[in-house]
């Protein structure tokens, strides 16, 4: 239950950090998905969280730089899709191009997640796909950056918020993608 509750509040938020991946247009995602992860940690840790209602998820998102909401049944519904979703079914039901599957997959199996944005941003998929993968890559950089956030298990971290951002994306669109990272990283931290 205790699990239950920090990953539904982490569904909600998203992020800060001083690591910058210049290149990227799109990493302020990253920087409030560790930032947002951090302060949803830090105060269920601290036993200041616990119970998940709509009071609870309202206040985490104005606590925390992205500032979206979700409803409780909405942030239900990504914690269940992320732990029964495996990494290949979350690229398959994002149904990305070959391209953005690859760059995903390249970043989180430790290729130079410099070189796979640069890209994917002169590449011609769609840009909606775009801005969505250059996030996901975004969010990767930014975990892998700061490993004593995630237990220093970033592999683990990064492998499993992914999963939550692109199932939270599939599922809500832009607000889902940094719910589901925030769902995503709680859980890799439940599975320890």
């Amino acid at each position: 239950m205790k699990n239950f509750i920090s990953s539904c509040l982490a569904a909600i938020l998203v992020c800060l950090s001083s690591n910058a991946q210049r290149n990227n247009p799109h990493n302020k995602v990253g920087l409030d998905y560790v930032t947002s992860y951090k302060v949803i940690k830090n105060d269920y840790d601290a036993g200041k969280i616990s119970i998940l209602d709509q009071r609870t998820i309202d206040y985490y998102s104005n606590a925390t730089p992205i500032n979206n909401s979700m409803s409780v049944q909405e942030a239900g519904e990504i914690i269940k899709a992320v732990k029964t979703t495996t990494p290949l079914q979350a690229l398959q039901n994002a149904k990305f191009s070959q391209l953005s599957q690859q760059s995903i997959t390249k970043a989180i199996n430790g290729s130079d997640i410099s070189k796979i944005v640069d890209a994917v941003k002169i590449s011609n998929i769609p840009l909606i796909e775009k801005q969505n993968t250059l996030s996901f890559l975004s969010i990767i950089y930014n975990t892998n950056m700061n490993p004593k956030v995630f237990k220093n298990r970033p592999k683990n971290a990064f492998i499993w918020t992914i999963v939550g951002a692109i199932t939270g994306g599939v599922m809500f669109g832009p607000v889902g993608i940094l719910s589901g990272a925030s769902v995503g990283g709680m859980i890799a931290e439940a599975k320890e």
